[in-house]
């Protein structure tokens, strides 16, 4: 249990101290410094979201709608990987990044990215309210309210799929949020915090809950291989076109060896988990096992994270960037550049792309043996 709670501190905080602006100075509160008696309870989201459409999604005050100086126009801040939306008239706090202070009706308020991590394989009630918990029983000096006591489902651009809830606290002299926003398919946790002495809650939850609407992710968000060209680790050349046919150009040469065309599919996401369960008959429960078990972090060579060494470099993957990719071989390219046709046969790939790397890392359907695809350009014609 102990480990386990040693993990999700590292998810939810980071390895930074966040600040807490009051309006007399900058003062830094840590957001390690929290206990109390923690409550579950049911929020009432109705009064939320009203609360969000009077501010004009974002938008608190007279003082904040008159801003001379800046308009009230949405910024998108971009930050490992992901996005969200911020107002130009939102005043940047001096002591930290992605801080910010919007003065609303009843007193000021400060809003802050406060942590960022891999989500990992756990379910996604249990780490929330392990946080929750952690919060109590481990930090000092912070009372911790009452936390949501179920995760709210809630659909985001691009028909992400996200679950959030806010774990509330009080310093004693101000009220402080925490949004924890959870993305399985993008495997991301992120959590904001928000703080006001003068303000009142439902008022800076109408400034949080918008923001992290406005979350949009690159991971997994486009196809990653189709109309691309990549160097193979044999140091051949696949090209890929977007009408969906490509070339093989084989390098390495040997026996079996060559240059040859055909057609190509390729399935992500989704689509690639039932594909791999449709056409290449993988067992729906490996395939959920090899997502699931390379959330933490991915090391290549790693679809069956078994045979993976310790030690070695783990990258970001998530369930949309799950590939499938099938090669329908049917000519052979002479050396003069002519096809002939040859009877079809077909090779299938699955495993994933890491955007870090630009690079696939796939095992091959039949032999089961390691296939290394990294991005070389965009194939022309």
């Amino acid at each position: 249990m102990e480990e386990k709670k040693n993990k999700w501190l590292a998810v939810a905080v980071g390895t930074g101290v966040f600040l807490v602006f009051l309006l007399i100075g900058a003062v830094a509160v840590s957001w390690h410094m929290i206990y109390g008696k923690v409550q579950e309870t049911d929020r009432d989201w109705t009064a939320v979201w009203q609360a969000e459409e009077e501010s004009g999604a974002g938008q608190i005050g007279e003082e904040a709608k008159q801003t001379e100086e800046k308009s009230h126009e949405p910024v998108r801040c971009e930050t490992n990987g992901f996005s969200f939306e911020v107002y130009e008239d939102w005043e940047s706090a001096e002591n930290g990044e992605y801080a910010y202070m919007i003065q609303g009706e009843a007193g000021a308020y400060y809003i802050w990215l406060n942590g960022v991590s891999m989500l990992g394989a756990g379910t996604m009630q249990e780490m929330y309210e392990d946080l929750a918990l952690y919060y109590q029983d481990e930090v000092e000096e912070y009372q911790v309210s009452y936390y949501d006591k179920e995760l709210m489902e809630v659909i985001l651009t691009d028909h992400v799929v996200c679950q959030w809830g806010v774990v509330h606290g009080s310093n004693g002299t101000g009220i402080y949020d925490t949004m924890v926003v959870m993305v399985p398919d993008k495997n991301y946790m992120i959590t904001f915090g928000g703080y006001t002495e003068e303000g009142e809650e439902e008022e800076l939850l109408g400034i949080m809950v918008p923001l992290c609407e406005s979350l949009e992710f690159e991971i997994g968000s486009r196809d990653a291989i189709s109309g691309n060209t990549f160097l193979t680790e044999t140091g051949g050349r696949l090209c890929l076109h977007q009408d969906g046919t490509f070339e093989l150009y084989d390098a390495q040469g040997g026996e079996g060896s060559g240059d040859y065309g055909g057609t190509y599919e390729v399935y992500y996401g989704e689509q690639a988990v039932d594909e791999a369960v449709r056409s290449l008959d993988l067992p729906p429960e490996i395939v959920e096992r090899i997502i699931s078990y390379n959330m933490g972090g991915y090391a290549l060579g790693g679809v069956f994270p078994d045979n993976v060494p310790e030690g070695r470099m783990r990258y970001r993957i998530c369930r949309d960037t799950f590939y499938v990719v099938s090669l329908h071989i049917n000519s052979r390219i002479s050396e003069a550049g002519g096809e002939e046709a040859i009877e079809e046969r077909d090779a299938n790939y699955f495993g994933f792309y890491i955007p870090e790397l630009e690079s696939m890392d796939f095992v091959d359907e039949t032999t089961y043996e390691y296939a290394v695809w990294k991005f070389q350009c965009v194939t022309e014609g």
